[in-house]
């Protein structure tokens, strides 16, 4: 396999196009043809707040659940019901089970179906409070996954709002001493309206392949924005027909249009299919503010008709044809990412940088073919996008990360306390860093860690009998690789990311991380976080505990040995050596390996972690 392998891996890193992708041209310009309108009538959008839910619609002490799943939401937690609160100005109110003291949760539905939707965003009063940060409110997306938390902020009844995100669920409950307890009221939120659509075709029939010969990348191939029913796309063109939505009722005739346009209906975009068969294998709606979608149609309806942005598979013409701001319009055309990440940038979304913040859409590292000169590699894709705009405030308040991507090769990272992410054949899946976002397996493996904890990561390439290229970036610097690696040939290297003010583990906000970092969290014990970015929350859990302490300390004591530290004392002697020896070949890649002497990463312990170790002894200092 040749260097131009690379120019394929990042080509697919922005996947949604198609066969009609393939072109040489840097540029390529095609007309579009008419664009069509669905055949079925476009409803008003339904994004107002609903009106709020005051708990005096029924007596009190009724138990409250389903009730109210005709204005879409189903209530749970521990036992639910109406009483009155003196406290509370708008009394009557909603109470957990023992009363004021059980937790209330919401889980949103479609209020004519009663199955399971999500929103984009919700709102309630709770209190009344008499401590400060005593009551944790978590909110959920389908899959049980936590968006976002909040403590309450002040004493009294408080509003508490929460938006971003495919919300599905959320749930409020006492975490600290709280005397009298709290309940909530005026509940409300705003429904499915204006929206982000990812798309995943199967691997055979796959659309957003960009006219390689097979998917060249995990994830959603497609991304769209859908207003008011209708979807606004950048496509390579569709085969013509009337394509139908899975259950039938609703159709729009598709010409084969190349570029931007609006054909399909959310339903019909989902299904993508003539006929009541279809190869999508997932698909998936995020909500957005009314306001930030009614600024994005204004500026795609200004670039209706632009043409699809075409693939130049040479490394020298990737600059000409998926760098961020080329995919975004910068050449005239538009891929299909770049157009929901470009009109989001336009609405002024995100302080003008959209759903992604700009340092995360591209790298720079050394070219592999000439390390004296730079190469950014763009990172822009689909998956990405829906990633971020799950984690939107955990991007905005990143202080340290690292990222990369790799192709193809098997891959482990390893952090500072040797938590691993990654996948392997003999490991499967290694999912063991907090908030860390990996699209693999298979093809093309992107990464994330946008809180990346300060100190010397390992990043381990196992081949798989192919000629490898693979990136991966601080904020600070890069580092590249190309070459021929065989089946279970290893390579190992060292990045090193920098303390920043307020990184994960700097507690005291000084920009280094040392023993007052451990003092400082110490006196922080039992309280959770007000969101998910606190210095503290080693673990990411959203609690601030003993565990987080003892992860601080092994944090502390590494940056003083560094990885081969594996007691984590704060220095490398023969102690470390002799617990790698120890452990030699005794833990292989299971289900209960302990990673901690597995210092490249590999998934077994062998010579090659010995060799790591007695590398990094002092000068002079011999172990038997």
């Amino acid at each position: 396999m040749k260097i131009e392998r690379l120019a394929i891996a990042i080509a697919a890193a922005a996947a949604c196009g198609s066969v009609y992708a393939q072109s040489t041209s840097p540029n390529p310009v095609m007309k579009p043809a008419a664009i069509n309108a669905p055949s079925v009538a476009l409803a008003a959008p339904a994004v107002a707040a609903t009106p709020p839910i005051t708990f005096s619609e029924f007596p009190l002490g009724t138990s409250i659940t389903n009730q109210y799943q005709s204005r879409g939401i189903i209530f749970g937690g521990s036992g639910p019901f109406i009483t009155r609160d003196g406290a509370n100005p708008t009394s009557p109110v909603l109470s957990g089970t023992p009363r004021f003291e059980g937790a209330i949760s919401g889980s949103f539905v479609d209020a004519t179906t009663g199955k399971a939707t999500v929103v984009e965003s919700f709102s309630f009063d709770a209190g009344y409070f008499d401590n400060f940060g005593s009551t944790r409110i978590q909110w959920f997306d389908p899959k049980g996954a936590v968006l976002g938390q909040k403590l309450n902020p002040a004493l009294g009844v408080q509003s508490i709002k929460a938006t971003g995100g495919n919300i599905a669920s959320w749930r409020i409950e006492t975490v600290a001493d709280e005397p009298a307890g709290f309940a909530i009221d005026n509940v409300s939120h705003v429904p499915l309206g204006p929206s982000i659509l990812f798309r995943e075709h199967s691997s055979d029939t796959k659309q957003g392949t960009w006219g390689v010969r097979k998917d060249e990348i995990p994830g959603f191939d497609h991304a769209a924005f859908q207003f008011n029913n209708k979807v606004y796309e950048s496509h390579p063109g569709y085969v013509s027909g009337v394509y139908q939505s899975a259950d039938g009722a609703e159709t729009a005739v598709m010409v084969q249009t190349n570029g931007v346009q609006s054909q399909h209906t959310k339903a019909t975009f989902a299904h993508d299919s003539t006929t009541s068969s279809t190869s999508v294998v997932e698909f998936e709606e995020i909500p957005i503010p009314l306001g930030v979608a009614e600024k994005m149609k204004t500026a795609i309806d200004g670039a209706m008709g632009k043409p699809f942005q075409g693939i130049d598979y040479s490394l020298d013409g990737l600059s000409a044809t998926l760098a961020p701001s080329v995919q975004k319009g910068g050449a005239g055309a538009y891929t299909c990412v770049g157009l929901v990440e470009w009109a989001a940038e336009q609405a002024g979304h995100g302080a003008g940088q959209g759903f992604i913040p700009n340092k995360f859409e591209s790298m720079t590292v050394p070219d592999p073919r000439d390390p004296r000169k730079d190469l950014v590699v763009p990172l822009l894709s689909p998956q990405l996008l829906n990633w971020a705009m799950k984690g939107q405030d955990l991007l905005a308040k990143s202080k340290a990360w690292i990222q990369g991507w790799f192709d193809p090769v098997e891959v482990v990272i390893r952090d500072p306390l040797g938590r691993r992410l990654g996948s392997t054949s003999s490991l499967g899946k290694l999912r063991e860093i907090p908030n860390a976002f990996l699209n693999g397996p298979g093809g093309i493996q992107q990464f994330l860690i946008p809180n990346a904890l300060p100190g010397e990561y390992t990043v381990t390439l196992i081949g798989v009998d192919a000629q490898v290229v693979s990136a991966y970036a601080t904020g600070a610097a890069g580092q590249s690789f190309q070459g021929y690696l065989g089946r279970g040939q290893i390579v190992s290297k060292q990045v090193k990311v920098q303390a920043v003010a307020g990184s994960l583990g700097d507690v005291n906000g000084d920009g280094r991380i040392d023993q007052s970092d451990v003092i400082a969290l110490q006196a922080r014990l039992n309280k959770f976080t007000d969101g998910q970015s606190d210095p503290g929350d080693m673990n990411g859990d959203g609690l601030l505990s003993v565990a987080d302490v003892a992860l601080l300390q092994k944090l502390v004591n590494a940056g003083k040995g560094g990885a081969a530290d594996v007691n984590f004392d704060g220095v490398v002697d023969c102690k470390d050596v002799t617990l790698v020896k120890q452990n030699l070949w005794r833990r292989t890649a299971q289900a209960n390996f302990d990673s901690t002497y597995d210092l490249v990463a590999d998934g077994v312990i062998d010579v090659r972690d010995l060799s790591f170790v007695t590398k990094r002894l002092p000068a002079g200092l011999v172990c038997r």
